[in-house]
Parts: C-alpha cells; structure tokens; sequence
C-alpha cells in the first residue's frame, strides 16, 4: 500500500509496501500554526516560543506519533526545486545547520532525518493569495456582509487557538 503524508506548512508524501489489491496512496496532512510567526497573516497568533523545552518536547512527541504512520518521502511548504532546501537539509544531516523556529525545520526536517531520509521534497509554488480579487468578488455578488462576518469570527479562532497554545 502506498502511504503519503501531506503536511500544509510541511506536506508528506509516504510509500509503505504496495499491496496487489490496493494501489492508493494514504496521505496524511498536518497542518500547524506559523511557528515563527513572520506576522504576514490578516490574524496572527501570539504563541510562545517553540525552541523552549517545554515545546521541544511537545515537538519530540509529535515526531514519534507521526513516524508511526510510516512515511517514505517528505515533502514541505517551500519552492519546487529549492536549492536552498536541499542544502539546508543536507547540512542539518551532516550536524551543519540548526533548526530554526519554523515548522518546516522543527517537523519536517526533522521528521525526515529520524526516518533516515537523505532527501526532502518541496512542493508549493510562490505567488500572493487574491485577497482583493476575493473581496471585490464577495462585493459583486452581494456576499459583502457573510464575507465580512468571517473576519471576527477568524479573528477569535486565532485568538483561542493561541490562548490554547
């Protein structure tokens, strides 16, 4: 069975043993809050710092419930083909690259490096999200209250997903 773990922030793909009767992939997708919170979202979270123990050890846990599923290739939030990638993680290998706060570094990287990996996959494409084209799109069609409802509503979502934290 071909087993793929996908995670939005950090995208998985895996490959465990392909069975005659079941060709599809399972696919696991994780996705977690910006954890060096660069503040680029309309609503950021205010979380603590993930290089303190407490967290380090949260993250640990997390990296030994994830290597159950088994995953045979990696793949991140990053460019297509990002040499900066294969370079950071082949230096994170060799004991030449500490991790950063981002959950790319803190999850993927080293997900893959207890798995055994010698490679990380990048898998996103750069380019800004509509916003204005979404806006004006809710304007044009009369959705300009639902759509402006949302944002309190995501506002709080954040906030208590942070307070949760």
């Amino acid at each position: 069975m071909t087993r793929v773990f996908l995670f939005v922030g950090l995208l998985a793909i895996s490959v465990g043993s392909l069975a005659q009767s079941d060709l599809r992939p399972q696919i696991l997708v994780l996705g977690t809050y910006p954890m060096a919170n660069p503040g680029h979202d309309i609503h950021n979270m205010q979380a603590d710092d993930v290089l303190l123990p407490k967290r380090q050890q949260e993250i640990a846990r997390l990296i030994d419930v994830l290597k159950r599923f088994r995953p045979t290739k990696i793949a991140i939030e990053a460019d297509v083909g990002s040499p900066r990638v294969a370079q950071q993680y082949s230096d994170y290998l060799a004991g030449k690259y500490t991790l950063t706060r981002n959950e790319i570094d803190q999850i993927g990287y080293r997900l893959a490096k207890e798995l055994g990996h010698h490679a990380i996959y990048p898998v996103d494409e750069e380019g800004d999200f509509p916003w204005g084209r979404l806006v004006n799109y809710a304007k044009a069609n009369g959705l300009e209250s639902k759509f402006a409802a949302l944002d309190p509503i995501t506002a709080m979502q954040v906030k208590e997903e942070g307070e949760f934290l």
